[in-house]
């Protein structure tokens, strides 16, 4: 699939049931949406790991450039995102008697 691209491209034109435009259309269009993904969701997990650079300074957290790098890499994670950042600081912070 990585080496052979074009030739796997053309086997697979003469399977898939559609017009060569709708063929170009859709690749076109997945070829948007894997870039848009491949560059916004890094963008996003750095700007929320900076808001949270932010919040951890104001703060006062120990070490908050490594829980900026923490939360900015955990909010490319789905679901649980930010929060494998900020929660641990929290309790961190809980713990050592700053509420």
């Amino acid at each position: 699939m990585l080496i052979n691209r074009e030739n796997l491209s053309a086997t697979l034109k003469t399977y898939v049931p559609l017009d060569e435009e709708n063929i170009e259309l859709i690749e076109k269009e997945s070829d948007i949406s894997v870039r848009s993904n491949a560059l916004g969701i890094p963008l996003v997990a750095l700007f929320q790991g900076i808001i949270a650079l932010i919040g951890y300074v104001i703060f006062g957290v120990p070490d908050p450039f490594l829980w900026f790098a923490i939360t900015a890499i955990g909010s490319m994670v789905p679901f649980i995102g930010s929060a494998l950042g900020f929660v641990p600081v929290t309790v961190l912070l809980l713990a050592s008697g700053h509420n």
